[in-house]
């Protein structure tokens, strides 16, 4: 079993394009400070790209890319570069369910070839949600 304890520090901002489209942008850093198989420690660094569009009040389309650098310092040098393109069409019909359809495609970049791999994920998800 994988554990670890990391010390996240991130920024985010959104920019308002108009009342319909928006931009965000986030980026982070994650630094492993006790991981266990050790030889698993890693640091991440990553960046965010989004861009959403609200086709009517209850209904958006989002778009999204992320790249990220793991730096596996205790695997004989191994780094992977990490990147992640995804869709989502959502309905929120009220303020605390919604309903989505999405997909992800995915490819890793390693410098150990066994360790590169492309992925795609696709499907519907159903949120609910409760403030307090």
């Amino acid at each position: 079993i994988y554990q670890t304890h990391n010390l996240r520090v991130g920024a985010q901002k959104t920019f308002l394009i108009n009342r319909l489209n928006s931009v965000n942008l986030s980026l982070l850093g994650s630094f492993a400070l006790d991981t266990d198989p050790e030889v698993l420690r890693r640091h991440e660094y990553s960046m965010l790209l989004g861009y959403n569009f609200k086709i009517m009040r209850e209904l958006a389309f989002s778009m999204s890319y992320r790249l990220a650098y793991y730096d596996y310092f205790n695997l004989a040098g191994r780094h992977d570069w990490y990147h992640n393109f995804g869709l989502a069409l959502t309905w929120r019909p009220t303020e605390n369910f919604e309903v989505s359809l999405g997909y992800n495609f995915t490819f890793n970049e390693s410098n150990y070839d066994v360790f590169s791999y492309e992925t795609h994920l696709a499907g519907p998800s159903v949120a609910a949600k409760y403030k307090f």
